[in-house]
């Protein structure tokens, strides 16, 4: 069969999904023949083995079922992660978290080295610096040779990409690392991704109640110097364990909101993963109670929101003493709050 026709009459079904994303046809070819998008560009023809294997596929999407669940594998941060029935499927939107935990680490690690420069309070070099210009083509060539070359893609936020301070890569010492723990962690995609960005200049501890998830956090942290721990939130942590920054994508849809999700997360899933409390900020609530006395000054705690919960989940800080501003996604919604300490 013709590889170009037999896309569209994919894509002509597939389109119908309220799950569906632009392209996502192709993903699935290429993910049932595990070839290139190059190799498909040049596979002209499917043979009838090829078409019955990707009609297996298809008869599963056509469920709604996500096709991280059904390849048991997501692509996050450029990383490829293993995922199964008991964690989340990652979102793209999720990756403004991570991005905003590198810049605020790197900043704290910038502050932390003591040497030859000389820096702001913010971690920003100060006005004047000479080696501004080496830096940023250094910058440049350690994420093309990442394969990060643009963090933000097409997404017009150029404004807020990352940028890889050479220095992280080498063995810091140990005083000068930066502790952050991965709450509610997961499949561990979070916490995993900016070891893998920060290397050796971290310390990153996932955690999260299920044991489910944590068997798969461990999968994916395999070559991973990074510490596991199984806690009801805060409860079983060491109560003088502090943490630079908190990072939580906590599960944050009210009980009504999740009535209403499509099948292709209600059905795909962990409840426990999506739902936190009556009113969806029950995990925010504990964040902003506990967390402060698991912060080292000056930490921070950054966390996903909902959309529609900006308002709701900065008032519960503030009032917990939290200083907090607010970051929107890719689509322009409210996404993340940074929460700083004393």
């Amino acid at each position: 069969m013709d590889t170009q026709k037999y896309l569209r009459e994919v894509r002509g079904k597939i389109s119908t999904l309220d799950s569906y994303v632009e392209g996502e046809e192709r993903l699935l070819v290429r993910l049932t023949l595990n070839v290139t998008s190059a190799q498909l560009f040049l596979l002209k023809e499917l043979s009838p083995e090829q078409v019955e294997k990707i009609e297996k596929v298809l008869k599963r999407r056509m469920k709604n079922e996500p096709l991280s669940k059904i390849f048991k594998s997501a692509e996050f941060m450029g990383y490829e992660f293993y995922i199964n029935k008991n964690v989340l499927s990652p979102r793209k939107e999720s990756e403004i978290l991570v991005e905003l935990v590198i810049k605020s680490a790197q900043g704290m690690l910038t502050n932390n080295i003591k040497g030859e420069e000389k820096y702001g309070k913010n971690g920003s070099k100060l006005k004047g610096d000479k080696s501004k210009k080496r830096e940023e083509n250094s910058t440049a060539q350690d994420r093309k040779a990442s394969g990060r070359d643009n963090l933000w893609g097409d997404c017009g936020r150029g404004d807020f990409s990352v940028s890889l301070d050479p220095r992280t890569n080498n063995k810091v010492p140990r005083k000068n690392k930066i502790n952050i723990l991965d709450m509610c962690c997961g499949s561990g995609c979070i916490g995993l991704s900016i070891k893998k960005f920060l290397g050796d200049a971290t310390n990153v501890t996932l955690a999260d109640l299920s044991s489910e998830a944590l068997k798969v956090a461990r999968k994916n942290a395999q070559n991973e110097s990074v510490k596991i721990i199984k806690t009801d939130m805060f409860q079983d942590l060491k109560k003088d364990e502090k943490f630079d920054i908190i990072v939580c994508n906590p599960p944050y849809i009210s009980k009504k909101e999740y009535d209403d999700l499509s099948t292709s997360v209600k059905n795909y899933d962990p409840e426990m993963a999506l739902v936190g409390g009556v009113d969806g900020l029950k995990f925010y609530r504990i964040l902003a109670r506990d967390g402060k006395r698991y912060l080292k000054t000056g930490g921070q705690i950054i966390m996903e929101i909902g959309y529609n919960k900006r308002e709701d989940v900065q008032a519960i800080f503030e009032k917990a003493g939290f200083k907090t501003s607010a970051y929107k996604d890719f689509s322009g919604l409210d996404r993340v709050i940074v929460a700083n300490g004393e």
